[in-house]
């Protein structure tokens, strides 16, 4: 049973993805595939972390950080311990809802430091 509450929240939420969409969504990929590294750390708590990143022509933005962090997460998630660069193309999608998908199949996961022994 719905309230009036959660048609508040609903229609809040929403707005705040219009609004969003409106600030940012001119920053969003201008292309569909670019080409890149990033250099990236998983920790021995748990942490993923983006050391540095470099794509052809992707710019900087908000939509850029949140997505990037959630590629190397994961592609990560699973790996042990460690230093990777992870090399190759990204491929982006503007799904119906405005929203944007990656395909990462094109990236390589290259373990360049183990952890400690």
């Amino acid at each position: 049973m719905s309230t009036m509450a959660d048609l508040g929240d609903s229609i809040t939420a929403h707005n705040k993805n219009i609004v969003y969409h409106q600030t940012w969504g001119h920053l969003g990929p201008e292309k569909k595939r670019y080409y890149g590294q990033m250099l990236v750390a998983h920790s021995a708590y748990g942490d993923i972390t983006i050391i540095d990143d470099k794509f052809d022509g992707l710019q900087n933005s908000p939509w850029q950080c949140t997505a990037i962090n959630d590629i190397a997460f994961e592609l990560l998630k699973d790996e042990d311990i460690g230093v990777y660069t992870l090399i190759g193309w990204i491929e982006w999608t503007k799904n119906d809802d405005d929203s944007i998908s990656c395909n990462t199949s094109g990236l390589e996961i290259i373990k360049i430091v183990s952890e400690l022994e």
